[in-house]
């Protein structure tokens, strides 16, 4: 069961930490048509300008509710770069894969919060 995969690969260790097991994510990262199913990502703009991704229809269950991200969540940067592009994302979301810690940066119902991540 996938869920139940991810969920004994996903341990939180804080208000916003949590420790992800390198296997199960780099699995869960390799089919990225269910990744797309799982939520949506559309891009947030502020006066014109780009400024994030907007995360909605966050499956349960699914790797982004394991690791707390929440449908509405703006996603606004990766390990404090800021990300303004879908290219940006795709570059940040290839150094994932070989990180041993990752930051994201979301504004959540107007608040900024920092979610914090071991993968090992």
């Amino acid at each position: 069961n996938r869920s139940k995969k991810i969920k004994e690969g996903v341990k939180k260790r804080g208000k916003n930490a949590y420790q992800i097991d390198r296997d199960m994510l780099n699995e869960q990262l390799e089919d990225l048509g269910r990744l797309s199913r799982d939520a949506r990502v559309i891009p947030h703009y502020r006066g014109g300008k780009p400024r994030g991704f907007k995360i909605v229809g966050v499956r349960p269950g699914s790797l982004y509710s394991h690791v707390g991200v929440r449908s509405g969540d703006i996603l606004k940067s990766v390990n404090g770069e800021e990300i303004n592009s879908p290219t940006k994302a795709l570059q940040l979301f290839e150094k994932l894969k070989n990180s041993d810690s990752v930051t994201l940066d979301v504004e959540r119902r107007g608040r900024k919060q920092t979610l914090e991540y071991m993968i090992k």
